[in-house]
């Protein structure tokens, strides 16, 4: 995403950020940020980019991390030709976010909440800059690409055969800020949990269900080849073709997620088991 021109060179300042269904804000580390990872080394220069700080400074709490710094606005591009003035955090300081290479997060969230702060998919809208508020994303592993579109619905790096099922979005105070949805079935070898509600969110790779659902997933028999480690279950990656695939029905269509798919590699041959739960 790029923040605001170079005033010198009257260069895109594009840093690498997070794209991120379960969050709202945008923010981006800035040079000389106190942060606890290095990031991907780009940082958001506020002086020369046209960052105009309103005098309040805002704390952002994710479920693993945190950021902090001045609110401002400035022209945000998502490519040479869109873009819009958008408010944003300038973060001074971060904390938590373990293994987190980009400088920010970029939210795609529904709205701000209580802080009554348009989204830049309102302002993109509002400022003419694109038809409708929808997006598409397709997260891709390493060997291809991942691709995201604003103001239009793509089938661009779409599986040739998928399937595609229409839900509704629950609504309610708390449901209303994310893309919440009801899972109607979720299946994992002989385990069944029915009608759970669930958020889309783009900015984490692990599962998190709640422990009356977890738990009878931890007991199918392939978890013996598992050791439980932080949180999550860890295993050697010889042993993947042990576990069953994961169902999830979502609008009377079941999906499956293949046991490569859900577990992920870390390093020297051994990889994670992409759920955990939750309190």
């Amino acid at each position: 995403v790029g923040f605001g021109k170079n005033s010198e060179t009257g260069e895109i300042n594009y840093i690498p950020v997070i794209f991120d269904t379960g969050s709202s804000f945008l923010w981006a580390a800035t040079e000389g940020c106190k942060c606890d990872k290095p990031g991907s080394g780009v940082y958001l220069d506020i002086k020369n980019s046209g960052f105009k700080s309103t005098g309040k400074e805002l704390h952002l709490s994710y479920g693993e991390g945190k950021a902090s710094g001045p609110l401002g606005s400035m022209t945000v591009y998502l490519n040479d030709e869109l873009h819009a003035e958008q408010y944003l955090v300038a973060a001074t300081q971060d904390s938590e976010f373990s293994g987190m290479y980009a400088s920010g997060i970029f939210g795609l969230s529904r709205k701000y909440g209580s802080d009554n702060i348009p989204t830049l998919m309102d302002n993109l809208y509002t400022q003419g800059k694109i038809d409708s508020k929808v997006f598409t994303v397709s997260l891709r592993n390493e060997e291809a690409n991942s691709l995201i579109t604003i103001g239009e619905v793509s089938h661009t790096n779409v599986i040739p055969g998928a399937t595609f099922t229409h839900t509704n979005l629950l609504s309610g105070t708390e449901l209303s800020l994310y893309y919440s949805l009801n899972i109607e079935k979720i299946q994992l070898g002989s385990s069944v949990a029915t009608n759970h509600k669930a958020i889309a969110d783009t900015g984490t790779s692990l599962l998190a269900i709640p422990p009356e659902v977890a738990d009878p997933f931890f007991k199918e028999p392939a978890f013996e080849y598992a050791t439980l480690d932080q949180g999550t279950y860890i295993l050697e990656c010889s042993n993947i073709d042990k576990f069953p695939s994961l169902e999830f029905t979502i609008g009377g269509t079941a999906f499956e997620v293949k046991a490569e798919q859900y577990i992920l590699p870390l390093e020297e041959n051994y990889c994670q088991v992409g759920i955990m739960t939750y309190t």
